[in-house]
């Protein structure tokens, strides 16, 4: 049986058959208040189908894995996977990486975690922590993970690193960031912080980062929902963040870009310990997530000019729900907004206004809230 190896200790690896599930795309959220659970009636926003794209006939088809890190065919594909390798079990996504020889950032923060839980005391953890300063940094009450964006920790690998086509990608805490033509040696050198700039004219740019707007009831919402014994909670969000695809052509000196907006969902459950919260493993839920936004869309491009003109269109979900079965240390989702505003053609990426909700709502719990819902309702 094989063995991660980490600096304190040695975790197994389950290695089970893998069994396909292709998971249908469709939705987001938004946050409020902690009560008991109340029905949300019914709405009558349409429910919008995502874009899917070009993929391979099976997620597989799109991936190689070259000396431990993942390389994905095209951005049409990286979706499809993300979203496969969400709908599958944890043994599942484990037999998965061990046919391709691979450790994603999730099966390493899932190994981490396995040790975190037998830690008792302060000086343990700090010992820890000090002996994985990459992956975790301890705070005043919450021991935080490095590598934000959860989501694509399932591609990424030990540095946070996945290659899309011709694009290498690191995640970071500002961001996802991408270069076109650069290589693995070249996007680990860079030092990623509130002075960095991207750079069009070398392909360097966001391909996921977190938008803010303050209109209707804004582009992230973000609650947090604790038990009556102060000792379970989980953090419940609904979010619009800008992914982009690759760079090409060019207009007037800098580079085209594909890019689109998604709806995230995440649920997150935490338990309290003697030097503050950490994430764990529970039975988490989401449901009855509505809402519409107001996304921004190009409808005309000069390509002579450079000129792009875009207003806001509507998109929006329906009743998204899910149900997580087995103990998991969190819960995400990611979709289109609107098939229609999924991308677009765009030369200067900086005129375009955030997305935001006109209204959103939902709900979330685990196992440890007994009963108590994190629930998010503006403009409903």
């Amino acid at each position: 049986m094989e063995k991660i190896i980490f600096k304190d200790k040695s975790i197994q690896r389950i290695d089970q058959r893998t069994s396909f599930l292709i998971l249908i795309i469709c939705c987001l959220f938004t946050i409020i208040a902690c009560n008991k659970e109340k029905a949300i009636p019914s709405q009558t926003l349409t429910e919008v189908q995502p874009l899917i794209g070009n993929y391979k006939t099976t997620p597989l088809d799109a991936v190689t894995v070259k000396n431990g890190t993942m390389y994905i065919d095209d951005f049409y594909s990286l979706y499809y996977l993300l979203n496969y390798l969400d709908s599958i079990s944890k043994n599942d996504r484990y037999a998965f990486e061990n046919s391709f020889a691979f450790t994603s950032l999730t099966t390493i923060y899932d190994s981490l975690f396995l040790i975190v839980e037998n830690l008792n005391t302060v000086s343990e953890v700090k010992s820890f922590t000090n002996n994985n300063p990459e992956y975790f940094t301890l705070l005043s009450d919450e021991l935080r993970m490095n590598f934000p964006y959860d989501y694509y920790h399932t591609i990424a690998n030990n540095n946070g690193i996945f290659v899309i086509d011709q694009t290498v990608c690191r995640i970071t805490q500002k961001g996802i960031i991408a270069w076109e033509g650069g290589s693995i040696s070249q996007i680990s050198q860079l030092v990623i912080d509130d002075s960095f700039n991207i750079n069009l004219h070398q392909y360097l740019y966001f391909i996921a980062t977190m938008v803010q707007s303050r209109s209707g009831c804004n582009s992230n919402q973000e609650v947090t929902c604790t038990n009556d014994d102060n000792n379970r909670r989980i953090t419940f969000s609904i979010y619009t963040f800008k992914p982009g695809g690759n760079a090409w052509g060019s207009c007037q000196g800098n580079p085209k870009i594909y890019y689109h907006y998604n709806l995230t969902i995440d649920v997150i459950g935490e338990i309290k310990r003697i030097w503050g919260w950490n994430r764990y493993e529970t039975e988490l839920e989401y449901k009855e997530v509505y809402c519409e936004i107001n996304v921004p869309f190009q409808y005309h491009f000069d390509p002579n000019l450079c000129i792009s003109l875009w207003d806001f269109t509507t998109g929006g979900v329906t009743n998204e729900s899910k149900n997580v079965e087995g103990r998991i240390l969190t819960k995400s989702w990611i979709g289109g907004i609107d098939n229609q505003v999924m991308g677009n053609e765009l030369c200067n990426i900086t005129n375009l206004q955030a997305p935001y909700f006109n209204k959103v709502k939902g709900k979330a719990t685990s196992r440890g809230l007994a009963g108590k819902w994190a629930i998010i309702d503006c403009g409903y």
